[in-house]
Parts: C-alpha cells; sequence; structure tokens
C-alpha cells in the first residue's frame, strides 16, 4: 500500500502568520534532527521521552528518519533561518538562509486502525500553533490511511501538549494510568473540530496579512527599462502614497545611475534619495517587468519585507511564463506574501490612517467605516472603483489581487471579518481559485456584513489567461448554490454592484418589506411603486418630506429628489439611518436600480435572521468506507460494492435480483414477496415507465408471468437485450426522486437532489448543496425546486416525509465530503413515501481523490 506523500507537503500560517513548510521527514533530516533535539530544554527532551536524552544516538537518528508513510508516518515543520555574517555591512548584507527543524510530529500504527502519536515542538517557537497544526495534519493522513484513532502517553505536567488535544475539537478521553495521562482521540471530524480548524485558518490569514496592510517602509522597485505600467497609472500611484494619511517612508529601489528620480514631480514623496539597499523595508511595489521578479524577491530576502505588489501584467508565454511561479517559490521561502501580478494596487484604513497603494482612482481617502472592494485584474479594479466614486461611495478598503499567484479573494473576506473600518462590501469575481475556502470565509463574513458579489460571465467555467485554477461544467448552477448558502447578495452588472454597495454602506439593510414612497418629482413615486411592489415589498404613498424626517424604524424610507440641472433629470435618494447613527442617503442610478437594491439587501437580512442549523452530522463507519474505497479499481462498480459503501453511512439500497427467464423469476419473488416491480437492465431504460418498459405492482405468480412475457416482447420491438430483467419489492407510494453527488474539479463535493422524471431528464430540475452542509441548506435546496410542490403535496398526492429524504441527502454530503475518490454517485430512485425513503437503485463511480482543498490548512499551490 502505497501513501500519497507529495500531497502531504505544504507551506503553512503559523499563528502568528509566519511561513513554514511542512513535510513528510526523509533520512536526509537525520543531521538537523540532531541540531533540533539538542536545542531543547530538559523539560522538552523528557516530556517528549520521559527520560533525560542529551543526544540521539546513530541508530535513534536512523529509526526517527527512516518510515514507510503508511504504517509509521513523521512530519517535520521546517522554517528559514537567518545565517549570521560578520564584517562591514553584515546588516545590509546578511548571510544565507538555511533550513531548520522547528518542530516534529508523528504516529506508530498498532492494530488495524489506530496509531500512537507524539509531537516535539522547538522552545522557540511554541505558543505558534505548531502543536496544532501537526495533529490536524497527521490526523487528516491517518485517515486517508485508514486509521481512525490515535492515542498518546503524556505526563501529567505537560499541560501544553493537553491543551493541543483538548482544544483541536475531536472527541477525547483521557484517564490517569501509572503516572501518565492516556489519551484517546477519535478522528472523526465534529462541528467543533470543523469549526476550530476554520478559525485558526482565520485567524492565521489576518495575522500574515496584517503585517502586509499596516507596512510603514515602501519601497518602489524600477527596472531597468522604467516602470511596466501606463504613465497614467504610474503617476496615480505616486500620487496616492502621496496621498496617503498614514505615516509611511517611501523610498527607490532602481538601477544604478537612474536619474529619473531627480524630477521633483518623483521626488516629492520619496523619503530617501534612490538606493539599490533593500534592509529595512516592509512592502515592495514593483513596477518592474516580468522575468525580474523571481530576482527581486531574492534581494527582499532578509530585508524585513513582509509583502510585495506586482503591478505589471503576468506573461501569458515566452521565456517568462513561470516567472510568477518561480517568484512565489522564493517569497515563500523568504515569508513574503505577494499580490499580483497584474494587481491594482491595495488601499488600506486602518487606525493610523490610510495607506493608498493603487494605481487607480479610488475616490477621496477617508478615516471613517466604509465598503471593502476587491477585484482581481486592474482593468476589472479601475471599472468598479469609477461606478463607487460615482455613487458618493466611501472606500475603506480596496485589494486588487490580479492573478492572485499567492493573496486572494478569500485573504480579503478573511480580513474584513475583524476589520473595525468594514461596513459593507462589494468583490468582483473573474476567477474562482479555492472555492471551498472562499465559501467558509464567505459565510463567516455574511454572519457579520453584508456582502454584494458580481462574476464574470466565464468565471469558475473556463480558464482566466494568466490564472491557475480548475474549471467547472456547471459553473454557474453551483456558484449560485455557494452564494445562496453563504448569504452573499447577488448582481448582474458592475452599476447594480455600485447601488447595491452604496446601500449596504450607508446601513441599507431592511428588516421589513414595509416601504413609505414620497416624490419631488411628477411621476416618480407611481414608477417606484411598481418596481417595489414587482420585487414583492408593501409600498405606501406619503407626501414629499424630507428624506429623514419622522421616520419610523419599522419601515424603509424612499425619497425621489431632483439632481442638479447639470446633472441630468431624476435621482433616487433611498433614505434610512444606518446602524451606528449614519444617515448618509446614497443615491441610485434608476428606480429598478433601487428596487433591485433593496429586494438584495432584504434577501440578506433575512438570510441573516434564519436557523441555519447545524452542520449535518451522523453515526457512520468511515473507517471501513476508507478501506473499502483502497481496495477497488477506479471504474463504476458492482452493485454489491455500491451497497456495502452506502452501509457505512447508514443508507440501506433495496434487493435486487437479476433473473433470466421466468422460472427464476417466480422463484426470486416468492423469497422476496409479493407485490414485486419488474424492469429491464438496460441503462437509461430500467426507470423510463413511459416507454412501457417498467412493470410495478404485480400482486401474484400469474400476473408476473405475464408480465414477464409482455415486457420481453415489448424489450425485443425496442431492439434492447432482455437479459438480465432485474426483480425488487414494490416500495411504498410516493415521490420518485433522485440524490446524486459528484466530486467537481473546482468546488469539491456537490449533492444533487431532484424529482425523477420528466422534471430532471428534461427541465433539468435540479437544486445543490455544498457539502460541509447545514441542516438548513439541505431544507433549502428542497425548497429550491421547481418541482417542491410535489414533495409538500399537490392534490390528489399527499405529502412525502421531507425528513426521511434530507437523512439521506445528509448522509450522501458526509460519504461524498470524505471520499474525495468518488468521482460520481447516483441513487435513483429514491422512493419517498409518507413515512420514510427507500433507495432502490444506484451506482457509483471511482477515480483519483484531486480535491485542492481539505482539512489540512495550507497555502495555495502552484
Amino acid at each position: 500500500m502505497e501513501a500519497p506523500t507529495m500531497a502531504w507537503d505544504a507551506d503553512v500560517l503559523l499563528a502568528n502568520g509566519s511561513i513554514a513548510r511542512i513535510r513528510p521527514i526523509v533520512p536526509a533530516d537525520a543531521q538537523a534532527l540532531q541540531v533540533f533535539h539538542r536545542a531543547q530544554s530538559d523539560q522538552s527532551t523528557y516530556f517528549r521521552f520521559f527520560a533525560p536524552v542529551p543526544e540521539l544516538s546513530p541508530q535513534e537518528l536512523s529509526h526517527l528518519t527512516t518510515v514507510d508513510n503508511v504504517d509509521r508516518v513523521a512530519l517535520v515543520v521546517v522554517e528559514r533561518e537567518q545565517a549570521e555574517s560578520a564584517g562591514p555591512g553584515a546588516a545590509a548584507n546578511p548571510g544565507p538562509r538555511t533550513d531548520s527543524i522547528i518542530a516534529v510530529g508523528r504516529f506508530d500504527r498498532y492494530g488495524e486502525d489506530q496509531a500512537e502519536v507524539a509531537f516535539n515542538v522547538a522552545d522557540s517557537h511554541q505558543g505558534m500553533g505548531l502543536g496544532s497544526i501537526l495533529l490536524e495534519h497527521l490526523a487528516a493522513i491517518a485517515r486517508e490511511i485508514s486509521i481512525t484513532r490515535f492515542t498518546a502517553e503524556v505526563l501529567p505536567t505537560n499541560a501544553k501538549m493537553l491543551r493541543v488535544f483538548d482544544d483541536a475539537g475531536y472527541r477525547t478521553e483521557k484517564r490517569h494510568d501509572d503516572g501518565v495521562v492516556a489519551v484517546s482521540i477519535d478522528l472523526d471530524p465534529t462541528q467543533r473540530s470543523t469549526a476550530v480548524s476554520a478559525d485558526r485558518e482565520w485567524r492565521s490569514d489576518v495575522a500574515s496579512m496584517r503585517p502586509v496592510f499596516e507596512a510603514r517602509r515602501i519601497a518602489l522597485v524600477i527596472g531597468s527599462d522604467g516602470p511596466q505600467m501606463p504613465p497614467q497609472a504610474f503617476d496615480t500611484l505616486l500620487a496616492n502614497l502621496q496621498r496617503s494619511t498614514a505615516p509611511i517612508a517611501v523610498s527607490v529601489m532602481a538601477p544604478p545611475g537612474d536619474t529619473r528620480w531627480r524630477d521633483p514631480k518623483h521626488r516629492e514623496i520619496l523619503a530617501q534619495d534612490a538606493t539599490n539597499g533593500t534592509a529595512g523595508i516592509d512592502l515592495a511595489l514593483i513596477c518592474s517587468a516580468s522575468g525580474t521578479w523571481a530576482g527581486v524577491i531574492e534581494d527582499l530576502d532578509g530585508s524585513g519585507a513582509v509583502g510585495a505588489i506586482i503591478y505589471a501584467q503576468a506573461p501569458i508565454g515566452g521565456a517568462d511564463r513561470d516567472d510568477p511561479g518561480a517568484a512565489l517559490r522564493r517569497a515563500r521561502r523568504a515569508g513574503i506574501r505577494i499580490i499580483g501580478p497584474g494587481s491594482a494596487g491595495i488601499r488600506i484604513t486602518r487606525d493610523d490612517g490610510t495607506l493608498d497603494a493603487t494605481c487607480i482612482d479610488c475616490g477621496d481617502v477617508a478615516s471613517d467605516p466604509g465598503a471593502g472592494v476587491f477585484c482581481q485584474s486592474a482593468v476589472a479594479a479601475a471599472l468598479t472603483a469609477r461606478r463607487l466614486r460615482e455613487n458618493a461611495v466611501a472606500v475603506s478598503s480596496f485589494i486588487s489581487a490580479g492573478d492572485r499567484i499567492d493573496v486572494s479573494g478569500n485573504e480579503a473576506l478573511q480580513w474584513w471579518a475583524q476589520d473595525n473600518y468594514f461596513v459593507a462590501g462589494g468583490v468582483y469575481l473573474e476567477s474562482l481559485g479555492n472555492a471551498r475556502k472562499f465559501a467558509r470565509a464567505a459565510r463567516r463574513l455574511s454572519a457579520r456584513s453584508p456582502l454584494a458579489i458580481l462574476t464574470a460571465a466565464a468565471t469558475g467555467g473556463a480558464t482566466v489567461p494568466g490564472h491557475r485554477t480548475r474549471t467547472s461544467a456547471s459553473a454557474r448552477r453551483t456558484l449560485a448554490t455557494l452564494f445562496r448558502h453563504a448569504g452573499l447578495i447577488r448582481v448582474a452588472d458592475i452599476d447594480e454592484l455600485g447601488d447595491t454597495v452604496a446601500l449596504l454602506a450607508a446601513g441599507a439593510v431592511p428588516h421589513t418589506d414595509r416601504i413609505a414612497v414620497s416624490s419631488e418629482v411628477s411621476g416618480g413615486a407611481e414608477l417606484v411603486e411598481m418596481e417595489l411592489s414587482a420585487r414583492g415589498f408593501a409600498v405606501r404613498r406619503e407626501p414629499a418630506v424630507s428624506p429623514t424626517t419622522g421616520q419610523d424604524k419599522d419601515e424603509i424610507r424612499v425619497h425621489v429628489l431632483q439632481r442638479a440641472r447639470d446633472v441630468g433629470p431624476a435621482s433616487l435618494l433611498v433614505a434610512l439611518e444606518g446602524s451606528g447613527g449614519r444617515t448618509r442617503t446614497p443615491s441610485v442610478s434608476s428606480p429598478s436600480a433601487a428596487a433591485q437594491a433593496l429586494r438584495g439587501a432584504r434577501d440578506y437580512a433575512l438570510w441573516r435572521a434564519r436557523d441555519h442549523g447545524e452542520l449535518v452530522r451522523a453515526t457512520v463507519d468511515r473507517a471501513r468506507a476508507r478501506r473499502l474505497l483502497r481496495r477497488w479499481e477506479p471504474g463504476e462498480q458492482p452493485r454489491a460494492h455500491l451497497a456495502n459503501l452506502l452501509d457505512c453511512y447508514g443508507v440501506e439500497l433495496a434487493r435486487l435480483e437479476l433473473v433470466t427467464d421466468l422460472p427464476g423469476a417466480l422463484a426470486a419473488a416468492d423469497a422476496i414477496g409479493y407485490p414485486v416491480a419488474l424492469t429491464t437492465g438496460a441503462p437509461g431504460l430500467r426507470h423510463r415507465s413511459d416507454l412501457g418498459v417498467v412493470r410495478l405492482g404485480i400482486g401474484s405468480a400469474a400476473e408476473l408471468s405475464g408480465a414477464f412475457l409482455n415486457l420481453v416482447t415489448e424489450l425485443d420491438r425496442l431492439n434492447v437485450q432482455t437479459s438480465p430483467l432485474r426483480l425488487q419489492a414494490m416500495a411504498p407510494v410516493g415521490a420518485a426522486c433522485v440524490v446524486r453527488s459528484r466530486e467537481d474539479e473546482l468546488f469539491g463535493p456537490v449533492v444533487s437532489v431532484g424529482i425523477a422524471g420528466d422534471a430532471t431528464d428534461l427541465l433539468d430540475d435540479w437544486a445543490e448543496v455544498l457539502p460541509p452542509a447545514t441542516e438548513a441548506d439541505i431544507r433549502g435546496a428542497l425548497d429550491h425546486l421547481v418541482a417542491a410542490p410535489r414533495l409538500r403535496g399537490v392534490f390528489p398526492t399527499p405529502p412525502v416525509d421531507r425528513e426521511a429524504l434530507a437523512d439521506i441527502i445528509g448522509r450522501v454530503a458526509l460519504l461524498a465530503d470524505d471520499n474525495p475518490e468518488i468521482a460520481s454517485l447516483e441513487l435513483r430512485p429514491v422512493v419517498v413515501g409518507g413515512d420514510g425513503a427507500r433507495v432502490l437503485d444506484g451506482r457509483v463511480v471511482v477515480g483519483r481523490a484531486r480535491r485542492n482543498d481539505n482539512e489540512r490548512r495550507c497555502l495555495v499551490r502552484w
């Protein structure tokens, strides 16, 4: 049995935001492990080995560094440390950086599905979350290789390690035994362990971006060909740096002898003369051409730089096409986060003022809370910024990730979830990378503040030049599901994005459908009333008054005002008293725009007020499922395999008998018990009752004989192979549904549900659930079906047991989430009656696990 050790390598963020590398141990690590061991305190060594061990013997080193990655697994966390330099200029020209081990975690299997786990964290790096990261990665690896439980022996005085186990969120048992604490950890993820991991990921992301966004020492990096961006954009960047109210010092890294920086237009913002030195830099603004980026990052290594923004566009082909990847690899080793290439820069409002390093006009710099904006390409950023200026939106943060080789929208969402200057946000996505992390981050942010989102037409469905991402054949439907689960307000274009963000930033999140409309413009109130009523609002008319006079807190007030004559005709002002006492009254472009923006804000308010329930949990046998899947060859599996796999997750597949002749059919029916159903096994026809190839409700041997002969005759007429036929016990009367899952390249596991028949086959009426899902997600999916009334009961059909159907959907979601090797699974039909549901048939296809997101926290790969 071979383990996928390459997938275990990862760059990880520590609790303080620094970057380290986690990977499997190899024999070549013996010397580094000895150095790590010698540096440990006597207490740390005693906690690990229960005895004084001043030095590891050659035999011990060999044993500890030689593992099989199946029954014995060990991971090391390595960090680059600065070598000392002597002599003149040592501070400005530090020595080379070398890798050093800062933590080790391992487990040894005993029995079939248990392993003993142990950790050792460097004294100098304790308190940085290394024990938790190692436990998280080791637990995920253990589940991959069918280990379901960790055990550990810990000294009672080793409070830090005991706290690591307690705080991880797994189901843990502890007992005192002969002077040690015996700890047993069930590796089945719990709701708490999932929440703990997500919370730690959020805190690490924030800690990683904080020094970038709070940079004070900034360097403009110019190549020999000058700034590789349009002159107007470069001049705007310089002007924005000068307008920044945060205390920053700007210097220049330019080729020797470059005299362009003696121009007063450029020199007025600089704190220093042009220099080639890199010491004392927080943030590098790289304006040089591709082909130089990796070298620039290498020059920044050891300078103290924590971030770099690359403004030039990444090359699509040619000799420099891998420069972004080379730059990222060097940035990871140097502990530098990259924004770009093709970025329009960042604007961040913080306690000491606003840092504006954008090359676009984001409007006036404001110190008050306002809107956060995320875009990718510089073009999209410029268009979005222009629309927000037209709507007079105060932008507190603007992040353009460009080709997002490192920093992406996920980091922006994580940052906003704790940003006191963030009131509401707008996102313009051109591509989607780690969709599962985006869903987690968006859901967390939406629980605090509203977020409007605009996607380009090809988002998720096609590769954007310069973006390395996977695509999905059903991107539109699945994106809509993701946004609905996360409470995002989806908008159709940049105008609607600007209108919606303007309302949200003003605190316009209506908690009522009641709207009072007044107007100073002839006919204005009637037009607004029509648009609002069409979107479900209860509208009343009132005389024209001041927009904020006498406002009822339970009623939205919309007032139509006349714009200045040199601007245009009528403009709407939506007058709301926002949260925190804000009374901003944003204008929107038209009555329909106001109504649409208010509808989106109202939908968000309803989502936020809804009880989303708990994540779906059930008693399952994950270890058995893992063992089964590891034994199966790729491809479609026999029905018996499907039955065994479903049984691991508490789903019963109805008994099926294959019959080739009438005597066999009669014997099978006697064994099963009447009434029975008889159908063909031909793919695509087995459920087509409309074609006369399904016989239901056969109540006796005589009826079965006639049905068998008639079905064979019908299949001959259709020129379809008749043998074998399928015989099953009749299910209770109810709605025939389809539940399926697929492993999507972009979104990971996607579970779909529909009403079997024309609703799915012809009308494509499917609703989706994205695991991990809550109970409310599943109920919402059932309600989202166009054919949902069929489940609630439409005369003369009685209502069915929706909870039983939801339980099957939830278990399929768990199965799909736990096992990325399941390429596709379909349960068809699932007959849902008035009291329970029964799975009559299905198929499963096993493939290769290629999920780009898992339970191990790690930074994106290039």
